[in-house]
């Protein structure tokens, strides 16, 4: 586990607060892009990264786009406060304890119904250095 992905995984999985949120049993409602299909559950989070760009030599600025999704408003607008306590503006850390970053940074936020899911979605897009 070397990857950017995984450790954003990593990160929002160990943190308790966030975890117990999104936890059924033994299954941690984190995935990468969309929910699996025929998954039942009242709360998850999505993460993908949606653009990458190069700074010369080497350092690189990733935006993931992070879903908060709940059953009402209020529970997916507390999940998007989560996001933003683990991730407001960190300086010179492990991402996950396995990829170094140098900060990261608030991008927007929004909100959406999806009426075919009946879901509220808070969006939260972040910046990643590293």
């Amino acid at each position: 586990m070397d990857n950017l992905e995984e450790g954003l995984y990593n990160e929002l999985k160990n943190d308790t607060t966030l975890a117990n949120k999104v936890k059924d049993g033994s299954i941690y409602n984190i995935y990468p892009l969309v929910v699996p299909e025929n998954t039942s559950f009242t709360k998850a989070i999505t993460y993908q990264e949606i653009t990458q760009s190069l700074s010369y030599p080497s350092a690189r600025t990733s935006i993931f786009q992070i879903n908060c999704i709940a059953d009402t408003y209020d529970e997916a607008l507390d999940l998007s406060r989560d996001i933003n306590r683990i991730f407001y503006d960190k300086h010179e850390f492990k991402l996950g304890n396995i990829q170094a970053v140098k900060w990261t940074q608030f991008y927007g936020r929004t909100a959406i119904k999806d009426w075919d899911m009946k879901k509220f979605i808070y969006i939260v897009e972040i910046a990643i250095k590293y």
